[in-house]
């Protein structure tokens, strides 16, 4: 009977001591842990960031990895919410400190990644420890936020990109969607010209459904800028059959169809765009110039006098007027070439033909207001000007042009 007592005694504390002994690691994860972030603290509040320095914290962390790792590798601490709630923060702070060293994160990013993620999910779901995790959480974010705006404000967009991904990735691993964080990542990846992380950013945010047609006009954009035209197509169907009547949708389209060098799909998506938005100057010059570029004058001519009409100092809108009337007289010209001149039609074109030439002084001379130094308008009214038979105006048109070189 003594002896059955004595066995129990001896078993039982045999078991307390292992599981005191695997709780340890998790107990010296955390407090090796708190060593860095105190090391690192004293490091940043004294300027001494030097190799040594940060060596002494490197050590450390290095530790409580080791720590953290035997914690969550042994059956009593595996599922402990305490064990992954410090594992994730460890993981972070690796790559973190090795931010600078790309073979490092090359290497261990994907898998250090999987870590933090799991292990911060798996600490979100245990009761004891949720709160920690909201609570750190929440924190970061307002840490990461602030120093997302010290580097907008000194115009490090890429780096205040990377602050806004930061949030919402890490709160995306516990289910929760921080639309606006994404959002703004894109916009700092755009602003430093990280156009194929920007569009990645946007294109988060239409599948979740934050403003969907902006959103998937703003990737679409974003990955044509990055000449990530493979990228569009399907997104860009995706994005009409939703909202097929949507303007940005439409016109992020017209972008990808001009950089496909697709004309006609492009001016096609145009014209829908235009029915949204009718009064759109700019919309009324593309459609001017591909119309110009097919030889549809009468197109061309229609909706150039409208953007014109829109805005009367439009000088681009003037510009390409006249280029109509030029490239129309050009091409008559060539006709009236290839003519009998005692041919009854001949008249009637060549007629045509100069009534069409006149037409393009007044909006080159409207252009040349605000471009008089312009040479080659100014050269070609100087030609204008000599098939329409007035020599004196051809002279003077020419000697600005000489004056202007």
């Amino acid at each position: 009977m003594n002896k059955s007592i004595k066995l129990f005694f001896v078993l039982a504390t045999f078991s307390t001591s292992g599981l005191y002994a695997q709780k340890m690691n998790e107990t010296g994860a955390a407090l090796s842990f708190q060593d860095f972030k105190s090391c690192l603290m004293q490091a940043m509040q004294t300027g001494d960031t030097t190799e040594r320095a940060m060596n002494s914290c490197m050590e450390s962390l290095d530790k409580a990895k080791e720590y953290v790792d035997l914690a969550a590798a042994n059956e009593k601490t595996m599922n402990s919410g305490k064990t992954h709630f410090y594992r994730a923060q460890i993981y972070g702070a690796l790559l973190q400190m090795h931010a600078d060293d790309s073979t490092y994160v090359n290497q261990h990013k994907d898998e250090y990644g999987k870590i933090m993620q799991e292990s911060l999910k798996k600490a979100y779901e245990d009761p004891k420890t949720k709160k920690d995790v909201e609570d750190m959480l929440n924190m970061q974010a307002i840490q990461l936020n602030a120093m997302a705006k010290k580097f907008t404000d000194d115009k490090k967009f890429k780096e205040a990109a990377q602050m806004y991904e930061a949030i919402a990735e890490s709160k995306s691993y516990i289910g929760k969607v921080d639309s606006i964080s994404y959002y703004n990542a894109g916009v700092m990846y755009q602003n430093s010209e990280e156009y194929g992380k920007a569009a990645d950013q946007f294109k988060k945010l239409a599948e979740m459904g934050y403003h969907p047609a902006e959103s998937y006009a703003n990737a679409i954009r974003n990955y044509v800028d990055a000449k990530e035209l493979d990228s569009v197509k399907p997104l860009l169907d995706a994005a009409i059959a939703k909202y097929p009547t949507n303007k940005e949708v439409l016109l992020s389209g017209v972008n990808y169809y001009l950089g496909k060098n697709d004309m006609n799909s492009a001016k096609e998506l145009m014209d829908k765009a235009l029915q949204q938005d009718p009064n759109n100057k700019v919309l009324l010059y593309n459609i001017g110039t591909i119309s110009l570029n097919n030889k549809d004058y009468a197109r061309a001519e229609e909706v150039l006098q409208k953007a014109i009409q829109i805005d009367p100092n439009y000088d681009d809108a003037y510009y390409q007027l006249g280029a109509v009337y030029v490239n129309k007289y050009a091409e008559m010209s060539e006709k009236l070439y290839d003519m009998n001149p005692n041919d009854p039609k001949y008249k009637e074109l060549d007629t045509e033909a100069k009534a069409t030439i006149r037409k393009a002084v007044a909006p080159l001379e409207k252009y040349l207001e605000k471009h008089p130094d312009d040479r080659a308008t100014l050269l070609n009214m100087t030609k204008i000007y000599r098939s329409i038979g007035d020599n004196a105006k051809a002279v003077e048109y020419k000697q600005r042009a000489d004056n202007a070189q």
